[in-house]
């Protein structure tokens, strides 16, 4: 899916300072030579560490909604990248999904083992927050230090996760999902929520002193919604990268290490 492949491309990109790889400066002199031939000035390099020279330096990225398809095979890249050398990315625990109930956890294990040739995700990997209390993600998000989030989810109300937040056996929230859920029972649609979670997750990573949100304009937003979201994310002061998809988001092939017939990332 080329959506995923523009994400992993924006979160190594030198344009982010949080997911700066190393990179090479380069300073030209002039070439001087003497007659013996033993002396040249060539040129002189300057290396400048970026997060992957150093492993304990590497980022960690969270992804919202990663119960979702897209957001399933992003978290799925993105933990394909942070076990490459090179990308900056932390492989401890990373990337996390970030989600409000257990069904998270189930969707991502049931992508990853279809795409990405039998991965799994422990629950290491899942933290379940409720997203109307903005303090309870943030702090989630203080180890953080990248975002990938949705401009609207698609919503379906659910049981509590035992042991995580709840007030009572019978207490329900709202899961979200990045993009869509294949096989979601009894899909909500509420405007007013789909803001609650923009805001609320935009918040929380202010707070949790987040370096860079990802942003991706799902295909249910609309012309006022992307204005409204636009406007959200200047007056945080986090830096952002808004992604407008141009097109319908197609299935993705599943994934393997044969690079006949494999899927390939590529980026221009």
């Amino acid at each position: 899916m080329k959506v995923c492949q523009i994400l992993i491309c924006v979160l190594l990109s030198h344009n982010a300072n949080a997911f700066q790889a190393p990179s090479l400066q380069t300073s030209i002199q002039p070439h001087t030579y003497t007659h013996t031939r033993t002396k040249r000035t060539a040129t002189s390099l300057s290396m400048v560490k970026g997060t992957a020279a150093t492993p304990i330096k590497k980022k960690t990225i969270a992804v919202f909604g990663a119960g979702g398809y897209l957001g399933g095979l992003t978290f799925g890249f993105l933990q394909r990248a942070s076990s490459l050398f090179g990308t900056g990315i932390s492989g401890t625990n990373s990337p996390r999904a970030i989600a409000a109930t257990s069904v998270t956890a189930d969707s991502v294990n049931r992508l990853l083992g279809k795409h990405f040739a039998l991965a799994q995700a422990s629950e290491n990997f899942f933290t379940l927050r409720d997203f109307t209390k903005v303090k309870s993600v943030a702090r989630t998000l203080q180890s953080v230090d990248g975002v990938v989030m949705g401009t609207k989810y698609q919503l379906e109300k659910r049981p509590v996760t035992m042991g995580t937040y709840e007030d009572s056996p019978n207490s329900k929230t709202m899961e979200f999902f990045l993009d869509e859920r294949y096989g979601t029972m009894n899909p909500v649609e509420d405007e007013e929520m789909d803001a609650v979670l923009f805001k609320n997750t935009v918040k929380a990573c202010m707070k949790g002193d987040v370096k860079h949100m990802v942003v991706i304009e799902t295909p249910s937003t609309t012309i006022e919604e992307r204005v409204t979201c636009a406007e959200i994310l200047e007056r945080s002061g986090v830096t952002y990268t808004y992604l407008i998809m141009d097109g319908v988001l197609v299935k993705c092939g599943d994934l393997n290490y044969n690079l006949k017939t494999g899927y390939r990332m590529s980026c221009e």
